[in-house]
């Protein structure tokens, strides 16, 4: 390479920082997101428990009644903080009998350190969001919200306060 080529290179090189995206501020600890799982919509509760408890070799962890549904939460083998497989399932005659591929998605459920200060954060960034509510499980509060394009996410806390 050219004398005159190559310091053109480095010159961009050296001014590609200037140039790329900031970085976002750090979030501190107490606010810090992980997965506690994906939720998918099925067709049937007990077949699908039997895939993946004996199939796939995941553990049942509890089953919620939510109304006309129920939440079947799976854990995988280990350690129970890692993310689980949420399986929602409605009985009733309306729910659909096969799903396609893009309706068996329910949402992406994320564990958050502090509910509150988080739902204050996308208040004050302007997304709409869900009242923060104690769940269906003792000892959870959850939010529920869309991201920008859509996607359903449950925000879940674990509460510090016992429920009444």
């Amino acid at each position: 390479m050219q004398r005159p080529a190559c310091l053109a290179l480095l010159a961009l090189l050296a001014a590609s920082p200037a140039l790329a995206e900031p970085e976002p501020p750090a979030v501190p600890v107490e606010q810090s997101t992980s997965l506690i799982g994906t939720a998918i919509n099925v067709t049937d509760r007990e077949r699908s428990v039997r895939f993946y408890t004996q199939g796939l070799g995941l553990t049942l962890a509890v089953t919620l009644p939510l109304g006309k549904r129920t939440e079947t939460i799976l854990r995988f083998p280990g350690d129970a903080s890692q993310a689980a497989l949420l399986l929602m399932h409605d009985p009733s005659p309306s729910a659909p009998k096969v799903l396609a591929p893009g309706d068996a998605f329910s949402r992406l459920v994320l564990r958050v350190g502090d509910l509150d200060a988080l739902a204050a954060r996308m208040t004050a960034l302007g997304y709409p969001h869900g009242e923060v509510r104690e769940s269906g499980q003792p000892g959870y509060r959850i939010m529920m919200m869309n991201d920008p394009d859509g996607i359903r996410l449950e925000l879940v806390q674990q509460s510090s306060r016992p429920r009444s």
